[in-house]
């Protein structure tokens, strides 16, 4: 079994199932923006340490606005690893773009991150699990799934979404 974002899963005989909706945003932390101040427009976006991740087949310097167009920013990193990327945002190296589970972080104070720009830019994306379609039958493998899929529900149902 693997994860990956969007509909695009590994090839061959691979099942894909959407378990999680994530919201996809300009994060940073508060000690960044307080030492740089806090963009309020896109065009002050573009004067700030901008650290994006880079969705697979997708251009991480081109943003999703939620009017639908994009917006291209030229990013400081650009990284494949969401882990690295978000681990870089709490160090407040940037305003990292990337997707968000809205879970607490461990051994991170609560507050820590916060949106910026999130009535501008962002998106939903799907987390996908993925396994092969000869197992596809298995009752452990469908346990699985929908313990992770019971985990995801409670987890949205806690932050209030």
């Amino acid at each position: 079994m693997l994860c990956h974002f969007g509909p695009e899963g590994p090839e061959g005989p691979w099942l894909s199932h959407e378990v999680w909706r994530l919201r996809e945003w300009l994060l940073a932390s508060t000690d960044y923006l307080e030492r740089r101040g806090t963009p309020r427009t896109l065009e002050e976006l573009q004067s700030h340490e901008v650290l994006a991740w880079a969705p697979p087949g997708e251009d991480a310097r081109v943003l999703p606005t939620l009017t639908g167009e994009s917006f291209e920013a030229e990013p400081t990193l650009v990284t494949a690893d969401v882990h690295c990327l978000r681990q870089m945002v709490i160090a407040g190296l940037g305003i990292g773009f990337l997707p968000d589970a809205l879970l607490p972080d461990p051994g991170v104070s609560d507050g820590l991150l916060v949106p910026v720009l999130p009535e501008l830019i962002g998106r939903q994306r799907s987390l996908m699990v993925a396994f092969p379609a000869s197992q596809a039958g298995l009752p452990k493998l469908r346990s699985i799934l929908q313990h992770v899929r019971t985990f995801a529900e409670r987890s949205a149902a806690l932050r209030g979404g």
